[in-house]
């Protein structure tokens, strides 16, 4: 491996340990299922940060912001942010509680959308998080 190919790693090891264990930092230390839980809560959205970063990292960044399909870049990326966010959002709620809502809760719908606002957001972070790590080692 050369120097670039280092340096690159350790970028990426770096940013994800910074994304995966600050959270654990703020874990109160009376939490009885401590590590199991918070793993078992956030691996959906952990896998969806990883699976948005690393298809803009390899493929739209490269083959369309790089040539200038700008428009293209951003239309998949919203796509894809959607798509990811309502997978992360039903495949929690499902996890969570797998019988559909019954009338009197239909106020916990809105609990959906706040997760899928906070997922989108947080996805969206991530594509320009895999932009500027790109764009800095095109350099």
């Amino acid at each position: 491996m050369n120097k670039k190919s280092v340096t690159r790693v350790f970028v990426h090891v770096a940013v994800w340990l910074m994304v995966f264990g600050l959270p654990l930092l703020m874990l109160p230390k009376s939490w009885s299922d401590g590590m199991y839980h918070f793993f078992y809560h956030n691996l959906i959205s952990w896998l969806g940060l990883l699976l948005v970063f690393y298809v803009n990292y390899f493929g739209l960044i490269k083959y369309f912001f790089f040539q200038k399909k700008n428009m293209l870049f951003y239309s998949c990326n919203l796509l894809m942010l959607v798509v990811v966010a309502v997978l992360s959002v039903v495949l929690k709620s499902l996890i969570e509680d797998p019988r559909p809502p019954r009338p009197e809760e239909m106020d916990t719908v809105w609990r959906y959308v706040h997760f899928f606002v906070r997922d989108f957001l947080s996805l969206g972070m991530a594509v320009g998080l895999s932009v500027a790590i790109r764009v800095t080692g095109h350099w």
